[in-house]
């Protein structure tokens, strides 16, 4: 799908909804969602199921128009909104469709008419990597999660940002992190065959592993096939953590469970220009430890995040400062921070970096 088509499937439809970026609904695929509608009683928080609840009310209501592109006919029939009422996001093979008891759509929505309806200025359902926090970076001796260390790789200590549904983005850092653990770069321990005690795993297990990335539907093919593959947890607290870890499944069980990778071999490899300390875990400079933990550091983060992504190439010359402020700010929407800061602290945030 290409952002310049008339009429875009189902899922670029639901992945333009969620973000409002044409980069991620373009390379969006069918298996990155499965929402459902919400049931009686119960009102799901996931933002796909959000988002989706949203795309559905706005075809149900004609605001977006929808055709089914399995019609022999040409031009599509559009789908009339009552039988939009009653259908749900559903799979066919490797397409989303609409679907309900009795018929099934592979349904196509008019580019123009959805963009009309979810504006670019408008707040996007997504949840940004930033609002995870920043990453947990590999000071010290030891061992870190190992979905930790694929966080820092895709954030690039902390410097990118990204939709955590962006499954790109995470394969990307979850293949370059296996690469190095099959390559005997990164040692790691974990436990095996359900034992209580971690131990030295042989890099090896790590090579050819198929991925199941955080905040993604894995595919049937991996939950029901035999073969290896490894499930990297979102963030979690280390009490989560002790019940839903990265794991590799194999033969429909789980193998590995518990998987921690070292900090100094991390530290090494992706020092991403940072001053790690690889031999005290406890010791902080004094700007880390203001922009890592205190409130003021995180909106100073934030603020410094949101000039990066308003001015890729830098601020294009005769701009004045109202209006430089003006597109932080709405940088600054878009990421969802609350409340938005004051212009001077937009101000000594930029003065502070030169």
């Amino acid at each position: 799908m290409k952002i310049a088509d008339k009429l875009w499937p189902l899922h670029s439809a639901l992945a333009w909804v969620l973000t409002r970026d044409p980069a991620f609904t373009e390379r969006a695929e069918p298996n990155d969602f499965s929402p459902h509608l919400s049931e009686k009683g119960f009102e799901s928080s996931d933002e796909a199921d959000v988002a989706w609840e949203a795309l559905h009310r706005a075809l149900r209501e004609g605001a977006v128009s929808v055709f089914a592109a399995d019609s022999a006919t040409r031009p599509f029939k559009r789908i009339p909104a009552s039988d939009i009422e009653r259908c749900d996001w559903s799979r066919d093979g490797v397409n989303a469709i609409l679907s309900n008891r009795h018929q099934r759509f592979k349904a196509v929505l008019d580019a123009g008419s959805l963009v009309s309806r979810f504006k670019t200025r408008d707040s996007p359902f997504a949840l940004s990597s930033t609002q995870l926090g920043p990453p947990e970076r590999p000071n010290g001796a030891g061992y870190m999660t190992l979905s930790k260390a694929v966080f820092w790789i895709a954030t690039e200590g902390g410097e990118r940002h990204f939709w955590v549904r962006d499954t790109v983005v995470w394969r990307d850092a979850i293949e370059k992190l296996t690469d190095q653990i099959a390559g005997e770069q990164v040692s790691t321990v974990g436990r095996q065959d359900e034992s209580d005690l971690a131990q030295s795993l042989s890099p090896s297990i790590f090579a050819g592993l198929e991925i199941d990335a955080p905040y993604s539907s894995p595919s049937l093919s991996l939950l029901v096939g035999d073969s290896p593959y490894l499930e990297v947890t979102p963030q979690l607290s280390p009490s989560e953590w002790k019940n839903w870890n990265d794991r590799i499944h194999a033969k429909r069980r789980i193998t590995v469970s518990h998987i921690q990778v070292s900090r100094a071999d991390i530290a090494r490899l992706w020092s991403f220009g940072k001053n790690l300390d690889v031999n005290s875990p406890s010791k902080r400079s004094e700007d880390e430890g203001e922009t890592q933990t205190s409130g003021r550091g995180r909106l100073k983060t934030a603020i410094l995040q949101a000039f990066k992504q308003a001015f890729p190439s830098g601020i294009p010359v005769g701009m004045s400062s109202q209006t430089r402020n003006d597109k932080i700010l709405k940088e600054l929407e878009l990421m969802e921070v609350k409340p938005l800061p004051h212009i001077r602290t937009i101000e000594r945030a930029l003065n502070d970096v030169g």
